[in-house]
């Protein structure tokens, strides 16, 4: 096994359970806790068990080449490996477009105004049709679609690293125009400034995704001059990349779950009488808070 395989599988395990563990946090705390199930609740689990698939793919993907030097690779280990990438891909923009959803399904529950209405509501679709028309791009670049794991194949294959770098902007700017959205609504509320700026702190985490997607738009150029070892620092980026938007997605939830453990909260210094203001101004819902 490569150095660059065994790589994948250390951060991709350290991944998958860390995401795990945060997912299941959130969802004891929502429905047993909180009893307050929605549907940013469901989209969170489908963006985790996307994510799933993306890991334990590029984990089996080592066994057929992935890390290794293209010209290593059997024929037949190169043709799994191809299918495999194409598993990933969707993976990806699924997980990636279903985890944005959520964020901008919490925002229709909790912020308030036609504005926020309606630009999540723009938001939805736009992510909605982002992923429909890169799906159609991952599966049908190839022409026939069996020369994406059949290279030898007569026929063509777009270079998709325009389109990537097509894709990278429409994501960033709607990171940012997500992520951004709550700060303003928070620097109204009725808190100390320390605490105003943890908050802010806490929900900007999502822009730290734009950073994450920036690095990994420098590796595009080298996709294709070797197939199953330039796409590592790609695909690491990527896994890193959407684990680090569902971890935000479950951040909210540790505060209601350390009240479990009066200690531990006491000790990180998380009890403070502003939490009550806090929980009725900002994060109301149908049934309980949030």
């Amino acid at each position: 096994m490569s150095s660059e395989a065994a790589k994948l599988i250390g951060v991709s395990s350290m991944l998958l359970a860390l995401v795990t563990i945060f997912v299941t946090i959130r969802f004891f705390v929502r429905s047993v806790l909180l009893r307050s199930l929605d549907w940013d609740d469901a989209l969170v689990l489908l963006s985790w068990c996307l994510l799933m698939v993306l890991l334990s793919t590029v984990i089996a993907m080592t066994k057929v080449g992935l890390g290794s030097y293209v010209d290593t690779v059997s024929a037949d280990h190169l043709r799994q490996f191809l299918k495999l990438r194409i598993v990933i891909s969707l993976a990806y923009v699924w997980g990636f477009v279903t985890v944005k959803m959520s964020f901008a399904v919490l925002y229709l529950r909790l912020l308030p105004g036609t504005i926020y209405r309606r630009l999540n509501q723009v938001l939805l679709v736009l992510l909605l049709v982002q992923g429909l028309e890169e799906s159609l791009v991952v599966i049908l670049r190839c022409n026939p679609v069996s020369k994406a794991w059949t290279p030898s194949k007569k026929g063509h294959c777009l270079d998709l690293r325009p389109f990537y770098y097509t894709s990278f902007g429409i994501k960033l700017v709607t990171d940012i125009v997500l992520f951004a959205q709550p700060i303003p609504m928070v620097w109204r509320m009725q808190l100390s400034r320390t605490k105003k700026i943890g908050v802010v702190m806490m929900l900007s985490l999502g822009l730290f995704v734009c950073v994450i997607s920036i690095v990994r738009v420098t590796y595009i150029s080298v996709l294709n001059t070797d197939v199953t070892r330039a796409i590592v620092s790609s695909l690491l980026w990527s896994e890193v990349e959407v684990s680090a938007l569902v971890l935000c997605a479950c951040i909210p939830s540790l505060r209601p779950f350390l009240r479990c453990f009066p200690r531990v909260n006491k000790a990180l210094g998380l009890s403070s009488g502003e939490d009550s203001n806090m929980r009725v101004a900002a994060i109301n819902t149908r049934e309980g808070q949030y």
